[in-house]
């Protein structure tokens, strides 16, 4: 049987999650490097996630394409990665909504990085 890492560990990495209020709504932050990627995870078992930004400008750049797009679907217990539009430069953001069929939506935000 595999002995648990000593908690104090420096290999170990805590989960920080960050959020802000943006138009008095609260909402989880994600800072991603600019041209960076996100991976979506669908856990649902039999309902497909959509993935859709109301941003002026396509936020997302799916996967052997080139064009920027403001939705994508992810099927059940299926993952998609996607690249951010290179439209997006370093301190610039966008909202999307992320909603599994029949789920109220979660709104976060993206943060664009130098990093």
């Amino acid at each position: 049987m595999p002995v648990p890492a000593d908690p104090g560990d420096p290999g170990l990495v805590d989960l920080t999650i960050e959020l802000a209020v943006e138009f008095g709504q609260t909402k989880t932050v994600h800072r991603i490097k600019k041209g960076g990627t996100l991976k979506v995870k669908n856990g649902s078992p039999d309902k497909m996630l959509v993935i859709a930004s109301p941003a002026p400008e396509p936020p997302f750049v799916l996967e052997g394409s080139t064009s920027a797009v403001s939705s994508f679907d992810v099927d059940p217990r299926d993952t998609e990665t996607v690249t951010i539009s290179e439209a997006y430069d370093v301190g610039e953001s966008f909202t999307y909504t992320a909603q599994i069929e029949g789920s109220q939506p979660e709104d976060p935000i993206v943060i664009i990085e130098r990093r």
